[in-house]
C-alpha cells in the first residue's frame, strides 16, 4: 500500500487551520458597500429592459404592466392620491427637462440640442473628445457661452429646494451639471450630481482640478484648447462623458437614497441613460412609489403609480404643496 508521505503520489492531510475571524477597515467595508450597491443598480437595469423589452413581468417586478389612460393624472387630481399621503423620504432624479423653462434646452427633445445638431453630441463623447483637437476647440467655444452661466433656477428648482429643506427627509440626484438646484437653496449635501458640474475643470492626465471660470479666461485670451498647467494634459469640464464611468462614491448615495425612499419622483428625464435611470427600479424594488414627471412616455412608465405630463414648472410645485401640506 502507498502511504501518502511528502514524496508519495498522494499529499499528507493537513490539519485544519484554526478558524480567524476579522473585520474590514472602514474604508473598504464603505467600498465594499458601495459595490454591492453599484451591481444592484445594474442588475435591476438589467432586469427591466427585459421586462419592457419582452413584454411580460419578471419576479421582482410584479407591478409592471402596460399604461392606461386612467393612470395619467394632472395636479388637479393630486388630493386623495395615495402615493402623496404619509411620505417621510423622497429621492428626485431630475434630467434636462427640469431646466428647459430655465432656458437651458434639452438634448433629445424636439428643440433639444443633439436633436438639432447631431454632430454636438460628439463633444460629449470621451474617447471623440480627448482624440479630435478639433472637437476640443468647438468646446471650449460652446462652454463659453453655455446657457447654464446665465440661467436662473426656475418653479421646479425652487420646490424640490423647499422639501429638501423641510422636514421630509429629501435627496435630489441629478443628472444635469448647470448647478441649479445649488442656485434654487437646496443644501449642497442633498444634492448628487450624478454627471459631474460644468463649474469644474478637471486633466485627463494628472486629474488636477480647477474652476472653469478661471480656464475660460485663457480661452478668451486666445488659447483655443488650454492645456493643463500642471502637466500639460488634455482638459475637459468635470462633467461624466459617454464612455466614462460615473463617481462611485455618489452613485453608492444616489442608490442608497433610491432603495430608503418612500417616494421617488422622475422628473424631466427621458429614463433613458444608465445606470442613472435604473435607480427607479432600485426604488421601486426596495418599496417606493414611483411617479413619473416628463412630457413624453418613459421605458419606466410601467412601474409608476402614476405619471404626469403637464409642464414640470407647473406639476412639481403642485406636488411638493401637497406633500408639505399638514393634511398630507
Amino acid at each position: 500500500m502507498i502511504s501518502g508521505t511528502s514524496r508519495g503520489l498522494w499529499p499528507r492531510r493537513r490539519a485544519p487551520l484554526p478558524l480567524r475571524t476579522f473585520s474590514l477597515p472602514p474604508a473598504l467595508r464603505r467600498k465594499t458597500a458601495a459595490v454591492i450597491l453599484l451591481l444592484t443598480v445594474v442588475v435591476s437595469a438589467y432586469a427591466l429592459k427585459v421586462t419592457v423589452n419582452n413584454k411580460i413581468p419578471i419576479e421582482g417586478f410584479a407591478c409592471a404592466r402596460k399604461l392606461t389612460k386612467d393612470d395619467e393624472v394632472t395636479t388637479d387630481e393630486l388630493d386623495g392620491m395615495p402615493w402623496t399621503q404619509g411620505v417621510t423620504r423622497v429621492a428626485a432624479l431630475t434630467g434636462a427637462g427640469i431646466s428647459t423653462d430655465s432656458g437651458i434646452p434639452d438634448f433629445r427633445g424636439p428643440a433639444g440640442l443633439w436633436t438639432k445638431d447631431p454632430a454636438a453630441e460628439k463633444m460629449s463623447t470621451y474617447q471623440v473628445y480627448v482624440s479630435d483637437p478639433a472637437v476640443r476647440q468647438r468646446s471650449w467655444q460652446a462652454r463659453l457661452v453655455h446657457p447654464a452661466w446665465a440661467a436662473k433656477p426656475n418653479a421646479a428648482h425652487l420646490a424640490l429646494a423647499q422639501l429638501a429643506n423641510s422636514p421630509i427627509d429629501t435627496h435630489v440626484i441629478t443628472q444635469n451639471i448647470d448647478g441649479l438646484h445649488q442656485k434654487a437653496g437646496a443644501p449642497a449635501d442633498r444634492v448628487m450630481e450624478l454627471h459631474g458640474t460644468i463649474y469644474g475643470v478637471v486633466c485627463v492626465g494628472c486629474g488636477a482640478r480647477t474652476e472653469m471660470a478661471e480656464t475660460l479666461v485663457r480661452v478668451r485670451a486666445g488659447e483655443s484648447d488650454p492645456p493643463c498647467a500642471d502637466c500639460g494634459g488634455i482638459l475637459k469640464s468635470a462633467t461624466v462623458m459617454f464612455g466614462q464611468a460615473l463617481d462611485v462614491a455618489v452613485l453608492s448615495r444616489a442608490a442608497t437614497s433610491a432603495q430608503n425612499a418612500d417616494l421617488f419622483l422622475a422628473i424631466g428625464s427621458t429614463l433613458t441613460v444608465e445606470p442613472a435611470a435604473s435607480l427607479c427600479a432600485v426604488a421601486v424594488k426596495g418599496g417606493a412609489k414611483l411617479v413619473v414627471i416628463n412630457r413624453d412616455p418613459t421605458p419606466y412608465d410601467g412601474l409608476a403609480v402614476a405619471t404626469i405630463r403637464q409642464p414640470i414648472s407647473e406639476a412639481v410645485p403642485a406636488i411638493v404643496s401637497r406633500l408639505l401640506s399638514p393634511t398630507a
